[in-house]
């Protein structure tokens, strides 16, 4: 990873990982980010924002420009199933919540692959279910999982 370039290569490493670890489901992060929803499942990688050393007063965590941090907040979008049966629906979505989080709590000290520094050294992450409007009037169940990595 590279400062430069941080936001980018966040969001590629957790979609390869996503998209290494996962059968069945097409993951897109950045220019691969599609409107139509005609492949479910799918999952998306969002980039939602980030803050410069949220411990302290500037991007430093200690005296003398000694460590650069940033928290980042990344967004997995979960587009699941079209709705249909409520009880269906809600195992599918539930089952695929389950493998994500299966995929996040397997990360040991190489986070999503980054080695070096920068790199991703923890992260915290929750997840909610989500009823998403498509464009053709359809609702497609699914879940938002938020991801608040710290980089340093």
């Amino acid at each position: 990873m590279n400062w430069t370039t941080l936001v980018v290569d966040v969001q590629e490493a957790i979609a390869t990982t996503l998209d290494d670890a996962l059968a069945d489901v097409r993951v897109e992060a950045l220019e691969d980010l599609s409107d139509g929803l005609a492949d479910l499942p799918m999952i998306q990688v969002q980039f939602t924002g980030y803050s410069m050393d949220p411990m302290g007063g500037t991007d430093r965590s200690s005296f003398q420009g000694g460590v650069k941090q940033v928290e980042m907040n990344v967004e997995l979008w979960g587009f699941i199933r079209q709705r249909g049966v409520f009880a269906d629906d809600v195992v599918a979505m539930s089952e695929w919540a389950d493998l994500i989080r299966n995929v996040l709590e397997a990360q040991d000290t190489t986070h999503f692959g980054t080695t070096g520094s920068p790199r991703i050294r923890s992260f915290a992450h929750s997840t909610e279910t989500i009823a998403w409007d498509a464009a053709d009037n359809r609702s497609i169940l699914g879940f938002r999982t938020t991801l608040t990595l710290r980089i340093f």
